[in-house]
């Protein structure tokens, strides 16, 4: 089964990456820092119907390095931090998740 671009709605509709999207728009974007997002987790978790997956895949802290980070700093002191809510019908955020311990 092909895989559907991220937001995609269904393949009948055109749908564009929040990174190609932000360079559409005229941003510099900081590639040694979005390179380093993507290849840290190329797997994305699932959420479907039947299958929900509430991990959120975020580099620990000393995976950075003191080089990316000064790179970062010298590139820009701007940020963009990206919210998103993952769900939909059948598939919705769960209420019952505890520190430490998800119940599915």
């Amino acid at each position: 089964m092909e895989e559907q671009a991220p937001g995609s709605l269904s393949k009948a509709y055109e749908t564009e990456s929040l990174l190609q999207g932000l360079t559409d728009a005229g941003f510099k974007l900081n590639t040694s820092l979005t390179d380093f997002y993507t290849a840290y987790r190329t797997d994305r978790p699932i959420v479907g119907m039947f299958d929900q997956d509430w991990t959120l895949p975020e580099p620990a802290a000393d995976t950075y390095g003191d080089k990316l980070m000064e790179d970062a700093k010298a590139f820009s002191d701007t940020a963009m931090v990206v919210i998103t809510r993952v769900g939909g019908e059948g598939g919705r955020s769960s209420h019952r998740c505890k520190q430490g311990h998800i119940h599915r």
